[in-house]
C-alpha cells in the first residue's frame, strides 16, 4: 500500500523544539510535554492509529536526550497516549538511541 491510497489517513505538523530556556531548565522540560502532547493529540483527534515521529530529541539536533526521552515516556505512558495508537516509530539516524531504546520499553 502507499500513503497515497484512500484508506491511509496522513497528518502532517511541524514543531520546533527550538527553546530560549535553558537546556533542562523546568521550563524547558514543560514545553518539551507540551509539544509532545500537542503532537499526539492532534494525530489521534485525526483519527490515525500509527505514527512515525521525526528526529526529535535523538540527538540529531542537539536536544538533551535524557530529558526528551523522559518526556516522551511521561506523556505516552503515564498519561495514557500511547494508547490512542496502534504503532508508534521513532525516526532516528544512525544507531538506535540506547537513551530512547531503555526509557520507552
Amino acid at each position: 500500500k502507499r500513503l497515497t491510497d484512500p484508506d491511509h489517513k496522513v497528518g502532517k505538523f511541524i514543531s520546533s523544539f527550538a527553546e530560549t530556556y535553558p537546556l533542562g531548565s523546568q521550563q524547558y522540560i514543560k514545553n518539551t510535554r507540551a509539544k509532545i502532547r500537542a503532537i499526539l493529540a492532534s494525530t489521534a483527534d485525526q483519527g490515525i492509529r500509527n505514527i512515525v515521529i521525526g528526529a526529535i530529541g535523538t540527538g540529531a539536533f542537539g536536544n538533551p536526550q535524557t530529558i526528551v526521552a523522559q518526556a516522551y515516556k511521561e506523556v505516552l505512558f503515564d498519561e495514557g497516549f500511547a494508547s490512542l495508537f496502534d504503532n508508534i516509530v521513532f525516526v532516528q539516524f544512525g544507531n538506535v538511541s540506547p537513551v530512547f531504546e531503555s526509557a520507552l520499553q
